[in-house]
């Protein structure tokens, strides 16, 4: 009777809440703790990563094109960005960005980046643990971080040697995911997502997410095709049956076919010669220390090696196994191919590159192994009070490291000699001007929005385009001697009717170079500017 219902009792007569009413709450209020979770994970963990100031190392390289496609100066005179597109699809993004954003969008999305990154790899970690926990989960993430920060980074290069520096979660030829800038290498965090997405059960989404990866900077196209194939051998195991791997075979390939295409007809040799010319310049030229065995391997690369063992020992009874099993056999037989056959094309195909997500995913393996068997040991960890708050000091205090890093790098790159020479050159922009400039000078063209000759860094792909470079960066080479004395003044003229070159900037080793055809225009005591004006007979 309802007279003698306790107060807040409901009646048999009062509408009820049913299960279809109240799930569609609870699901939004849990898409929203989990979406501030990983908003404050992206946030602490890109703190304490730390990113480089705009435009640093590669930057100068992947976002001249996007540059120049946004209009940005006269960039879109500059021989480089006539040159075939290695990474469409990035330099696409810059564009965007530059053209709608302010620059600053491109430290939030490689944070964005950063939090795939971290999460996926918790995220792995877990679904490997018989339940879940609280504390762990903390404990975990606060690990990661600490593995991955400026801080640590900073004491590695410091005690064992600046080439320990990513020791931790770099690959082997100082190839990585991360980094300390966002270029088209960052989004390879999106095979580590991948890995996640077929933990979960949706292969599907796991062979576009990696795909999607080499669509952004197609070096990953043997990654993908690794991990789609270790995907196939996963379902086959789990299944007995073929249709569903071929299904997920068939997927990656219509993926995939759009920047496979572009790439084959982009980049197909022209001529068998001139595909041995360009690949030898390239492994043994200008990039022999991410192409040469035996200049990056060393002690690092063994512990590293190491490091993936143990993951795979510690992984042999889960799911996790064959993905990390095939890619590591994909990679050890071609190296080893590469080796005995001393291939130029092979060592351009970079099959070590695999290790760039198979080291920082063992590396999370066995951390997170090791946290889970020191806890099953020590109950004090699961009940001691204090250690959430020291989670959080802790990540905190590698958040303001991170911090202090960024700012002593600011400050380094506002100190820069060239600073006050490239103001001129951007401030003195007059249109249809094309520099000459010391090849170590990288950053000449995103500071100045002038088209550059030619820099060492930033280079072409295709074998025509690279045979080009190089005669380019020997003119300039030949020309940007340490001695006045050795200078020809002949190179200018050279370069002025071969390169369309006007105006040229001196180093401090070339300053009171005596040239007939050099008119000054800016002189301090690093750099010269100069434009070239021939005498009439």
């Amino acid at each position: 009777m309802t007279g003698n219902l306790m107060p807040g009792e409901p009646s048999s007569h009062t509408p009820q809440p049913s299960l279809a009413t109240a799930l569609p709450g609870r699901i939004t209020r849990s898409r929203g703790r989990l979406i501030l979770s990983f908003l404050l994970l992206t946030v602490l963990f890109a703190l304490a990563y730390a990113q480089s100031p705009l435009y640093t190392s590669n930057q100068n390289q992947y976002f001249l094109r996007g540059a120049a496609d946004a209009g940005i100066g006269d960039l879109a005179d500059d021989w480089l960005v006539s040159t075939k597109d290695s990474t469409p699809v990035f330099s696409l993004l810059v564009q965007v960005v530059f053209r709608y954003l302010p620059p600053a969008a491109f430290y939030l999305i490689y944070a964005l980046l950063l939090g795939v990154y971290l999460v996926s790899l918790i995220g792995i970690i877990l679904t490997l643990q018989p339940e879940r926990n609280p504390r762990y989960t903390l404990l975990l993430a606060t690990l990661l971080i600490g593995l991955h920060s400026a801080a640590l980074r900073y004491l590695l290069a410091r005690i064992p040697g600046e080439h320990w520096e990513y020791l931790l979660e770099a690959g082997f030829a100082g190839q990585r995911l991360l980094g300390a800038v966002l270029q088209p290498s960052s989004f390879g965090v999106l095979l580590i997502l991948s890995v996640l997405l077929y933990l979960r059960r949706k292969p599907f989404a796991a062979v576009v997410v990696a795909v999607l990866a080499a669509t952004v900077h197609p070096t990953y196209l043997l990654s993908a095709a690794a991990l789609t194939l270790a995907y196939m051998v996963g379902v086959w195991l789990e299944t007995r049956q073929l249709k569903k791997p071929v299904l997920i075979g068939l997927a990656a390939l219509a993926a995939v076919l759009p920047m496979l295409v572009y790439v084959l007809s982009s980049f197909s040799p022209s001529s068998a010669e001139m595909t041995r010319e360009a690949q030898e310049l390239l492994v043994n030229f200008r990039i022999p220390q991410h192409t040469q065995i035996t200049l990056w391997f060393d002690t690092t690369s063994v512990l590293k090696l190491l490091l993936i063992a143990g993951a795979l020992r510690l992984t042999r009874r889960t799911r996790l196994f064959p993905l990390l099993m095939v890619p590591t056999i994909v990679m050890v037989l071609l190296t080893a191919l590469q080796v005995v056959l001393d291939s130029n094309q092979l060592a351009l195909l970079f099959p070590w590159r695999l290790s760039t997500w198979l080291v920082p995913l063992a590396l999370a393996v066995v951390t997170g192994k090791a946290l889970w068997r020191l806890m099953q040991k020590s109950g004090k960890l699961q009940t001691l009070p204090w250690v959430p708050a020291a989670c959080i000091v802790l990540t905190l205090m590698l958040a303001a490291a991170g911090c202090v890093k960024f700012r002593i790098e600011s400050q380094r790159q506002a100190e820069d000699p060239a600073n006050p020479m490239m103001a001129f050159v951007r401030e003195h922009s007059e249109g249809g001007q094309v520099y000459l400039i010391p090849p170590k000078l990288q950053t000449f063209r995103l500071e100045t929005g002038e088209p550059a000759m030619v820099d060492f860094k930033s280079i072409p792909y295709s074998d025509r385009e690279v045979l080009q470079w190089y005669g380019r960066v020997k003119l300039a080479q030949h020309f940007y001697r340490d001695k006045i004395e050795y200078i020809s003044c002949d190179l200018l003229k050279e370069a002025a009717e071969a390169y369309d070159v006007t105006h040229v900037v001196l180093g401090e080793n070339q300053l009171g170079l005596s040239c007939p055809a050099l008119v000054e225009l800016y002189r301090d005591g690093s750099y010269g500017v100069y434009r070239l004006q021939w005498q009439s007979r």
